[in-house]
C-alpha cells in the first residue's frame, strides 16, 4: 500500500530551491511585478487623492462627494485589476511547481505557462474553496446558535455578575467554535489537496477523486505541511525584519518634510524619494514569494507521486 515519506515530501520543496533557483525567482518576479505595475498606475491617484481629503478635513470642512468618489474609485480599481490578475497568476504558479515536480524536463520559460492545465489547476482549487467555505459556513451556524443561547440564559437569570457570565461564555464557545471550524477547514483542504494536481496531470477536472486517495493519510501530510509552513514563518520574519529596517532607514531620510508636504509633491518626486525603499521590498518579496511557492506546492505534488505510483513512474520518465 502507498504511504506518505514525511521526509521525502518536506524536502521536495527545498530540493527543487536547491535545483531550480532561477525558476523560483521567476515564481518570485512575476506576482510582485503584478503589484509594482498595479502601484504606479494608481499609487500616485490613491496618495493624491488622501492628501485632497487630508487637506479638507484640517479646515473643519466637509469633503465634497467628488474627492471621496476619487478616491473609492482609485482604490477600487487597484483592488479590481489586482485580484483577477492574481488569480490568473496563482493558477499559473501552482500549474508551475506542479510541472517542475511532474515533468521535470519541461522547463522552458520557468515552467510557467497559460494554458488548459492552469485553467483546471483554477477550476480546482475554485470548487475546492468553495466547498470549505460552505463546510464551514454550516457549521458556523449552530456554534453561533448554542453561543447566543448560552448567553441569553446567563443573562435572563439577571444580575452584573450574569451579564459578564453570559459575555465569557458566549467568548469561550466563540473561541472553541472557531477552533474547530479551522481545523474541520484544514482537514478538508488535506483531503482534497491532491486535486489540483490531478487536474494538472489528466487536464480536465479531478477534485473529489483525492478524497479516496487521501484516506488514511491526513495525519502524515499534516505534518508535511506543518513543517513547510513553519518554514515559510521563520522566513517571514527574517525578511519582515530587513524589510522594517529598510523602510524605517527611508522615511527617515526624509523626516525634515511633514507627511502632507512629502506626498503634495508630483508623484514621480516622492516614489523617487522612496524609491530605495520600493526596491528592497520588491527584492525581498520576489525571495518571499518564490521560496514559499516552493515550499507549499512541491510537498503537495511529491503527495500525489507518493500515493500515485503511475504519476512517479511517469515523472521518472519525463
Amino acid at each position: 500500500m502507498a504511504e506518505i515519506d514525511i521526509g521525502d515530501a518536506v524536502g521536495a520543496g527545498f530540493g527543487l530551491i536547491r535545483r531550480r533557483p532561477l525558476a523560483v525567482l521567476a515564481w518570485g518576479v512575476l506576482p510582485m511585478a503584478v503589484f509594482l505595475v498595479v502601484f504606479l498606475l494608481f499609487g500616485g491617484a490613491v496618495v493624491a487623492a488622501i492628501v485632497n481629503l487630508a487637506r479638507t478635513s484640517e479646515g473643519g470642512a466637509e469633503p465634497p462627494p467628488q474627492q471621496v468618489l476619487a478616491l473609492i474609485g482609485s482604490m477600487f480599481g487597484a483592488i479590481l485589476i489586482l485580484i483577477l490578475v492574481m488569480v490568473v497568476v496563482g493558477a499559473m504558479l501552482r500549474a508551475a511547481v506542479f510541472r517542475a515536480e511532474l515533468e521535470p524536463d519541461n522547463a522552458s520559460a520557468a515552467y510557467l505557462r497559460l494554458g488548459g492545465q492552469e485553467l483546471w489547476v483554477f477550476l480546482s482549487v475554485f470548487v475546492m474553496g468553495l466547498v470549505i467555505f460552505a463546510v464551514q459556513f454550516a457549521l458556523g451556524i449552530p456554534i453561533a446558535i448554542v453561543a447566543g443561547v448560552a448567553a441569553f440564559s446567563n443573562i435572563a437569570s439577571g444580575g452584573e455578575e450574569a451579564a459578564v457570565g453570559a459575555m465569557a461564555s458566549m467568548i469561550g464557545l466563540r473561541i472553541v467554535g472557531q477552533i474547530l471550524i479551522s481545523a474541520v477547514g484544514i482537514w478538508l483542504w488535506l483531503r482534497l489537496c491532491l486535486g489540483p494536481v490531478m487536474s494538472f496531470r489528466e487536464r480536465q477536472f479531478r477534485l473529489f477523486e483525492s478524497w479516496a486517495i487521501t484516506k488514511g493519510h491526513a495525519w502524515r501530510m499534516f505534518l508535511v505541511m506543518l513543517v513547510a509552513v513553519l518554514a515559510i514563518i521563520a522566513l517571514d520574519i527574517v525578511v519582515v525584519g530587513i524589510g522594517v529596517v529598510g523602510v524605517i532607514a527611508t522615511v527617515a531620510a526624509n523626516a525634515h518634510m511633514t507627511a502632507e508636504a512629502f506626498f503634495s509633491q508630483a508623484p514621480a518626486v516622492w516614489m523617487g524619494a522612496l524609491a530605495p525603499a520600493i526596491v528592497l521590498v520588491f527584492v525581498l518579496g520576489v525571495l518571499l514569494t518564490g521560496i514559499s511557492t516552493a515550499l507549499i506546492y512541491a510537498p503537495v505534488a511529491r503527495m500525489y507521486r507518493q500515493l500515485v505510483p503511475s504519476a512517479d513512474a511517469a515523472a521518472a520518465f519525463a
